[in-house]
């Protein structure tokens, strides 16, 4: 898949290198743009909003058509070697891959002025967070958030400066889509985009919630739901269209969790509301369900028609 490909699919290609595409990423403000596509394993990844496949991608833009042909295509022999290796490597699923040279925030002292402007101390201290002052690491004057798969632990490494190009760097051989911030209490979890919105809903006592790190939930975090007996998910998205398909992508789970859905009225992210807000969203949920029970029906009613009327 090249350049022309993209750009035919809605694309804003930005530069080539290699087997690499950078591109404007469609599913956020994107200025800088933040996303890239592997030629050969066709996947692409946003350090926003996370990643997937390339059929996944043609499929949130609406090509559901050209998402269907994607299947056909097998993978690369480089794809096949790598996914063999991995099969072979035990200790790759069982890597944590955080870093020792990161220092915990255990004095309100070394935390950011940008950190304490969002959150408490306490809040900092429940949630394990690190800072890296490094210079010879690319991590340097970033926050750094574990995530957790099962045992294994990774990290979130978030500039604190605003003035970097790029938000939020993912180490890269961290399969991020494998791992979530936050907590699981009970069989009920709020599910929310980022790591900044799971720790100021903590704050306002609503302790089971999780973040995984964008809009896109892969299969390995579903799995870790399930393992962790999560039964109810109450999802709350940014006030945003990628708020939307991050409630679309969570939907096609209808069949696995009870969902709900909290959306704030004012159209504020998580993290930027008061407590008042998040308590107004969380006694006003609704039941996604059976709106996308609902919904489907009314498709299949039109489909019907439709199908009669060109009989």
């Amino acid at each position: 898949m090249n350049q022309e490909f993209l750009e035919k699919i809605g694309i804003e290609v930005a530069n080539v290198n290699g087997e690499e595409i950078l591109f404007t990423c469609p599913f956020h403000d994107d200025n800088t743009p933040s996303a890239s596509l592997n030629t050969t394993d066709l996947v692409y990844n946003c350090f926003v909003c996370g990643g997937g496949t390339l059929k996944y991608l043609a499929k949130q833009l609406g090509h559901d058509d050209i998402s269907e042909e994607l299947k056909k295509i097998p993978p690369s022999i480089i794809t096949l070697e790598r996914q063999l290796f991995n099969l072979m490597d035990n200790k790759y699923q069982e890597q944590d891959i955080f870093e020792n040279n990161f220092e915990k925030l255990e004095n309100i002292n070394n935390c950011p002025s940008y950190l304490l402007d969002r959150v408490k101390y306490e809040t900092i201290i429940e949630f394990d967070l690190y800072i890296c002052t490094s210079n010879s690491s690319i991590y340097n004057q970033r926050i750094i958030f574990p995530v957790f798969s099962n045992e294994r632990r990774g990290f979130v490494a978030r500039d604190y400066t605003e003035i970097k190009p790029q938000k939020y760097l993912f180490p890269k051989n961290m399969q991020k889509q494998e791992y979530l911030f936050g907590k699981m209490t009970g069989d009920t979890v709020i599910l929310v985009e980022g790591v900044f919105d799971v720790m100021k809903l903590w704050e306002y006592g609503y302790f089971s919630c999780i973040s995984p790190m964008g809009v896109t939930v892969g299969d390995r975090q579903i799995e870790l739901l399930i393992e962790n007996g999560i039964k109810d998910i109450i999802i709350m998205p940014d006030g945003d269209k990628a708020g939307m398909k991050f409630v679309e992508r969570i939907g096609e789970y209808k069949d696995l969790f009870n969902i709900e859905a909290m959306v704030s009225i004012t159209g504020k992210d998580p993290c930027e509301m008061k407590k008042s807000e998040v308590d107004q969203s969380y006694e006003n949920r609704w039941d996604l369900n059976k709106y996308l029970i609902d919904r489907d029906k009314e498709v299949s009613h039109i489909d019907q028609i439709l199908s009669m009327l060109t009989v």
